[in-house]
């Protein structure tokens, strides 16, 4: 197959919850090599009890 650029959506708006609650966040992501995404928390660590997961 041929290489592609990465097709990157993300459509989220200002999400808010109170600590402790969930939240969910979606990339959808297209590419090949295939895209490689990575999350993180802007001026904070990522908690250790962060829970990522991928599909796809």
């Amino acid at each position: 197959t041929k290489p592609y650029p990465a097709d990157i959506v993300v459509q989220f708006k200002d999400i808010y919850a109170l600590m402790g609650q969930n939240v969910t966040l979606e990339c959808f992501a297209l590419g090949n090599p295939v895209p490689d995404i990575r999350w993180r928390k802007v001026l904070e660590p990522m908690p250790s009890t962060a829970e990522i997961s991928t599909s796809g």
